[in-house]
């Protein structure tokens, strides 16, 4: 059997990222509750990461400040 991959996908932003995250999330028929979750959840995140940044461009220096910034809260 042929073994998946992911494509990456350079234009895509964040904000794509998670609008395509939250649709996975209604297709695999998660609650609504948690979905509502998610959607704060990634509010919050928009208040440190631009939803404009192209996914490509995060890597571990940026989840590194975001967990940072978080603590401080």
């Amino acid at each position: 059997m042929k073994k998946l991959t992911m494509k990456q996908q350079s234009k895509l932003t964040f904000k794509e990222g998670c609008e395509n995250y939250l649709q996975d999330c209604n297709a695999r028929n998660l609650r609504e509750g948690t979905i509502k979750h998610y959607k704060e959840s990634i509010k919050s995140i928009y208040r440190f990461i631009n939803p404009n940044t192209p996914i490509a461009t995060l890597n571990q220096q940026t989840m590194n400040s975001f967990i940072i910034d978080m603590k401080k809260i």
